[in-house]
């Protein structure tokens, strides 16, 4: 663990993203989804980070150990996203990746876990094996064989609190396993206290609290092992 926080402080930052006004619009966008589906505190937290601090936890869980089995929430079943449910997911989740991003996730090799309502997805966790991009954070990490990193977990606002989001981790950590994973990393906003709570009870470690500061070009990092 403490080499995967060596890694993780000396990586090199990712490819830039958008500026300008596509940026500006594209902040305002999610400013607004944030507002809608996670609340005032979550929002505040949101423009800290877009005024220049950003905070961030990383957290893991070896899988070299049996990945014990979960309670499915009554009525949902858990597998795999198809292609042919990308735009759907995507016009439910306007401010989520567009069908064009999770298309090009598929296609570099990514897979999104989903759990399903009378067919209809509900939550997802996507799961990466190359390399990491927390492009808000300024940093990517190149990932080594039997490493993988969860992102961009989503449960819909209806399903919320029903235990969907533990049931899908588990799930997704077992079918890396099989696979030949023995490390799982994930990441998680410090205010996102349910996600938090969740991710830490399917067996998860918070290994650092990664804060930056940036005003204009100066910029400076902190982490802090947990």
């Amino acid at each position: 663990m403490n080499d995967l926080l060596r890694r993780w402080t000396n990586a090199p930052p990712p490819p830039p993203g958008a500026s300008g006004r596509a940026r500006r619009v594209k902040l305002l966008r999610r400013a607004a989804a944030v507002w809608r589906e996670d609340g005032v505190r979550t929002l505040l937290a949101f423009g800290a980070g877009v005024l220049g601090f950003r905070s961030v936890c990383l957290l893991a869980r070896r899988l070299d150990s049996s990945v014990p089995g979960s309670w499915v929430p009554s009525g949902i079943q858990l597998g795999v996203l198809e292609a042919s449910e990308v735009a759907g997911l995507a016009a439910r989740r306007p401010h989520g990746p567009s069908t064009r991003r999770m298309h090009e996730w598929m296609e570099q090799g990514s897979r999104c876990f989903v759990a399903r309502r009378d067919g209809c997805v509900v939550g997802t966790r996507w799961a990466e094996r190359r390399q990491v991009d927390l492009s808000t954070f300024g940093r990517s990490l190149p990932l080594r064989p039997g490493e993988v990193c969860f992102f961009d977990a989503f449960t819909a606002p209806g399903e919320r609190g029903r235990g969907i989001y533990r049931a899908l981790t588990m799930f997704s950590d077992a079918e890396c396993q099989r696979e030949g994973c023995t490390l799982a990393l994930t990441f998680t906003h410090p205010h996102n206290t349910p996600a938090l709570r969740a991710v830490k009870a399917a067996g998860y470690q918070e290994l650092a609290r990664m804060r930056r500061w940036q005003i204009g070009r100066w910029s400076r990092d902190a982490c802090r092992p947990m």
